[in-house]
């Protein structure tokens, strides 16, 4: 699915009890369960092994009839399955084939296709996920969660209408995907979620938002452009919508960098690494997008890094070069690795204004002016801190050294005692002010020394 296609739904409506719909499947359009349990000695073991499939296929069309759908597309259906979810007999014909749902084990995570679209992603799930584990060096490379189950299975109308009201396009058979259920977020997640509550947006309801909620939110509040679609023709129009899509992305990187999102360099390469093994081997993720990377943290490097959705992977397409192919897949090291590289700009060049502005203050010492002058600014600004504040700022905008005389008087203001917290709040307004006031300047960039101080409120 593309980074546009994943709205994220909540169940709509009363649904029946999966016991309900067990007993309404088992006991309509397949035969009843009584006789689907019989043992007769009259049936072969060939017998017997149908009825056990046919009961199989009932039990995984009761839970996918009834259970909460938590992220749709036209191609299909994703759900989430925990152990509560699973009854007895239907848990018991999953352990028969390795799927086991114990106590405090990880969810299940469970995909609904059209059966063309199920069985090439659930190959191409089961391809990378062995590239990966019998790689020599599988703790260097990002992980793929583990393929459980593939089966198609027919299904009722009823259960078609439940399926297709969340936007998919499913027929009478369904192939349906069980995997492992990959805990944390994928990173386009990560960097919304950062952003919002980088704008004061409340934690607690930031996590209770859809995706669709907050790119919504994170376009507006960057400004983000829209397609005009003006173009005459179809193939214009489309690089057009790439072309502003790939203006997208370089505004939300580089207030990502800005404001410090973390992205460690080891869970960038990971994920380089790791696109290199498929492509030796001719597989191609062909959608390798923030939304297809998981992690529970980005900036720690020992989180795990996962690499999801391989509905549109598939082997080397000879229409392309072999540039264009790796492009596709590594244009995400490529962003990701702008955020790490734009950090470490910033650090060095905010070192570099902290050491130049200590090292002021110390010749200021070091002819016996610092003693004199700080005392005396700190009784003016007690006496009238608005005054001495504008007065001060006046001049340092016409003299570069007064500036930074300016700047280390009040970074000295606000670690000294004998300034009280009230003033120590003006202080901090006036330099918020002013750096605000100034977008690009030198006023703006000296007054980043602050920053580098991790004086937050300033």
């Amino acid at each position: 699915m593309s980074m546009e296609q994943f709205p994220v739904f909540t169940q709509k409506e009363e649904l029946p009890t999966l016991a309900e719909e067990e007993s309404r499947l088992l006991g309509g359009e397949v035969a009843p369960e009584s006789e689907l349990k019989r043992t007769p000695t009259s049936l072969s073991p060939e017998e017997r092994a149908e009825d056990a499939e046919r009961a199989f296929d009932a039990h995984m069309e009761a839970m996918i009839a009834t259970h909460r759908v938590e992220n749709a597309g036209n191609n299909g259906l994703i759900m989430r399955l925990t152990p509560n979810d699973v009854p007895e007999d239907a848990r018991g014909m999953l352990e028969e084939r390795g799927i086991l749902f114990e106590e405090g084990a990880a969810v299940k995570l469970l995909k609904v296709y059209s059966p063309e679209q199920g069985k090439k992603e659930y190959e191409m799930l089961e391809r990378a996920h062995t590239l990966v584990a019998e790689a020599p060096n599988p703790e260097e490379l990002a992980q793929i969660p583990r393929p459980m189950l593939y089966r198609e299975i027919a299904i009722s109308k009823e259960t078609r209408e439940y399926l297709n009201q969340y936007g998919a396009r499913l027929d009478n058979k369904v192939a349906v995907i069980m995997m492992e259920h990959v805990a944390g977020k994928d990173m386009a997640t990560h960097l919304y979620d950062f952003i919002l509550k980088e704008r004061n947006y409340d934690p607690a309801v930031v996590e209770e938002m859809g995706f669709d909620e907050k790119q919504r939110l994170v376009s507006q509040a960057l400004g983000f452009h829209a397609p005009g679609g003006n173009a005459p023709t179809e193939g214009e129009r489309e690089f057009e919508r790439i072309q502003v899509m790939v203006g997208n992305a370089g505004i939300l990187m580089k207030y990502a960098s800005d404001h410090k999102f973390q992205v460690h360099p080891a869970n960038i390469e990971k994920i380089r690494r790791t696109a290199q093994l498929f492509h030796q081997n001719q597989l191609w993720h062909n959608d390798l997008h923030e939304r297809n990377v998981m992690t529970k943290d980005p900036g720690d490097p020992g989180a795990g890094v996962y690499i999801i959705d391989f509905g549109s992977a598939g082997s080397r397409d000879e229409s392309k070069s072999s540039g264009e192919m790796r492009a596709s897949d590594e244009t995400i090291v490529m962003r990701l690795k702008a955020i790490v590289d734009s950090t470490h700009a910033r650090e060095r060049e905010a070192q570099g204004l902290k050491d130049e502005l200590l090292s002021f203050k110390g010749r200021l010492k070091s002819v016996g002016r610092w003693d004199v002058e700080y005392p005396k600014a700190r009784a003016l600004f007690g006496a009238n801190p608005q005054t001495f504040l504008d007065g001060r700022f006046a001049a340092g905008s016409a003299n570069s050294t007064e500036l930074d005389k300016l700047i280390v008087t009040l970074d000295e203001m606000l670690e000294d005692p004998e300034v009280a917290e009230d003033k120590k709040q003006q202080i901090t307004s006036f330099i918020r002010r002013h750096r605000e006031s100034d977008k690009r300047g030198y006023v703006r960039k000296r007054f980043s020394y602050f920053d580098t101080r991790q004086k937050k409120d300033a």
